[in-house]
């Protein structure tokens, strides 16, 4: 049969054309450019974040003694937690002193938590400086999920200090990567100001669905999820006589922080028409209200107040300091040039240098408001669900474009399946340029190149036959090829373990192929039938299959055992030996036997 009418060969050159389509993109504009590959931090540079956990260590003394099951322990727990809508953690107990250290997974005020505790006990120490180890290495473990859940991008993070963590982020700008590392995920659910969910309820996150409203000229995303029966309960008690009410649903609420914003905010809130939407401002409770229809609406819970940007008054400072005792942070809306440098400064002094900005962009009002509160939809509760223990809820969202409520949708739904047992911040976000730059890239095509020429010398030298070394060099090429498609199918980052890895298989592809034709060539080829050089193919197989498993056998202990480098390096090495085992070695067997007797054919002839 023809090699060129041999399912092997069609094989490896079909797949051989699809990964350098797939790694090309030609679509993505005609260059030289291999799109299709994501590079490393030495090659394409990346992202460097510093995370601040913001967390509270607390050290109490209980009044009573300690009973055998420590429920005193339990209960102050307990009553921090669902006080403080945050995760506490007992990190120590000493019966003999009557002391426990619990930490708190956001910053709380002296004050509020002395109120707190008084019941319990009397608070020892409080610290905001340190993390414990096990709160660190749970968010390094959540945020790596979060960033790399396959584990191929080269994410690399540890501590550094007593309650900040560094990350290093290939291939990825740092906007990016501070939109997937700065939510907690702390998902929040409010019926009538009742608290009724939390994302601690949330048993499964079914897929994204998207649907086109023409009326709005809007996509809409649904993210739909199973609560638990606790939660379903919980809602059944508090929508009983309640159709039609708003179901608030908050992602990362800003509790702990005071929204301050321009006066003349509240005239621009008349001006918009469709739900849900706020339509004004409580100065009794310092909160914006929201309808989702003519007759229904709902506080945002957060804590808000109006500022004169240009200076404030006397009365506005102390309502400032007032506020700062119920809140850590302040969050301005607008950016510096909404506000005045004095006002930024004042601000600044109040909350410790504890102030963010939220600029408006292109969002509408109501959508800025909503967005700086954490509001991530209010559903209706329809008069079928209301008072049932509903186990199916949604959350949804509107966005211009597809594309733009595919994104929101698919990050909220990775942010809710990897939630934070801690508050974090952004210490700092910095660009890492390439370590080894654009000329790196240049040197390894020119080696590339010369190892090309090198290795095609010595097969020459040792065969002294172009029919023989133009087929190893071209089955050597289509499996470079090949290996760096399946590389980029299942988005394995490119670095300097990969390039080695791509190096092992080349070197190991080129050896196994000098195997298979030393052993069809051993002895005159006069001395063989189209039949015995079939079989001596067959028995060089065996060999490197051998050779083979035992190559992958080591691979897959480098890879479940190893991290960052050490399992890019397995990746790559594991794929390409697949690859030679499963398309290359046979497609090349093929086309040596095809070579030999077809030169069987014509010496006999002759």
């Amino acid at each position: 049969m023809s090699p060129y009418r041999n399912p092997r060969v069609v094989l490896l050159v079909s797949l051989t054309l699809l990964a350098l389509v797939g790694v090309w993109q030609p679509w993505r504009g005609l260059s030289f450019e291999l799109r299709g590959i994501t590079t490393g931090l030495d090659l394409a540079g990346g992202s460097r974040v510093v995370v601040r956990l913001d967390v509270t260590s607390v050290e109490v003394r209980f009044r009573a003694p300690f009973d055998p099951n420590f429920t005193a322990v339990s209960e102050l727990r307990d009553h921090l937690a669902d006080e403080l809508l945050s995760d506490v953690k007992v990190l120590a107990v000493n019966q003999s002193t009557r002391t426990a250290k619990f930490e708190i997974g956001k910053p709380v005020e002296e004050d509020l938590l002395r109120r707190l505790v008084e019941n319990f006990g009397e608070i020892l120490s409080i610290s905001r400086e340190e993390a414990s180890s096990s709160t660190m290495d749970e968010v390094i473990s959540t945020l790596m999920n979060r960033i790399d859940p396959a584990g191929l991008l080269g994410v690399s993070a540890r501590p550094t200090g007593t309650n900040l963590l560094l990350f290093e982020i290939p291939a990825m700008e740092p906007e990016q990567a501070k939109l997937l590392i700065e939510k907690e995920g702390k998902l929040e659910a409010f019926i009538e100001n009742s608290l009724i969910l939390r994302g601690s309820d949330i048993e499964i996150i079914y897929s994204v669905r998207i649907t086109y409203l023409p009326e709005r000229r809007l996509y809409r995303y649904e993210l739909p999820l199973r609560i638990s029966k606790e939660g379903a309960k919980r809602f059944a008690e508090a929508s009983a006589g309640k159709a039609r009410y708003p179901f608030a649903i908050y992602l990362d609420r800003p509790a702990d922080a005071l929204l301050i914003f321009d006066p003349s905010l509240r005239n621009q809130l008349a001006g918009e028409v469709r739900y849900p939407r706020v339509v004004d401002y409580s100065e009794e409770r310092r909160q914006f209200y929201a309808r989702i229809s003519d007759y229904y609406g709902f506080y945002l819970l957060v804590s808000a107040i109006p500022i004169d940007p240009r200076g404030p008054s006397e009365n506005e400072v102390a309502l400032l300091q007032e506020c700062r005792k119920s809140t850590s942070r302040a969050i301005l809306l607008g950016d510096n040039l909404t506000f005045s440098e004095q006002t930024i400064r004042l601000i600044e002094n109040i909350f410790e240098n504890r102030v963010e900005f939220l600029p408006r962009g292109t969002l509408d009002i109501s959508e800025w408001i909503f967005k700086a509160c954490g509001l991530q939809s209010a559903p209706e509760i329809s008069e079928g669900i209301a008072g049932k223990e509903e186990r199916e809820v949604e959350i949804t969202g509107t966005r211009a474009s597809e594309s733009e409520a595919a994104r929101e949708a698919d990050e909220l739904k990775t942010v809710l399946s990897q939630r934070l047992t801690a508050k974090t911040t952004i210490a700092s976000t910095t660009y890492i340029p390439p370590r080894l730059g654009a000329e790196f890239a240049e040197e390894i095509k020119r080696a590339a190149l010369a190892a090309v020429f090198a290795i095609a010398c010595m097969i020459y030298m040792r065969y002294r036959d172009l029919g023989i070394v133009l087929p190893i060099l071209a089955t050597m090429g289509c499996e470079l090829i090949l290996t760096i498609g399946a590389a980029s199918a299942v988005r394995q980052t490119i670095g300097l373990a990969e390039i080695g890895g791509l190096l092992a298989v080349i070197g190991t592809g080129v050896e196994q192929q000098l195997i298979i034709t030393d052993e069809v060539l051993r002895g005159e080829v006069r001395e063989y039938r189209a039949r015995g050089v079939r079989e001596r193919v067959s028995r060089a197989f065996t060999i490197i299959l051998t050779a083979a498993l035992t190559t992958m056998a080591a691979m897959f202990m480098l890879l479940f055992i190893g991290f960052g480098a050490m399992k890019g390096f397995a990746i790559i090495t594991i794929l390409g030996v697949l690859i030679a085992v499963l398309i290359t070695r046979p497609a090349y067997g093929e086309i040596i036997n095809a070579i030999l007797s077809w030169r069987l054919k014509r010496t006999g002839r002759e």
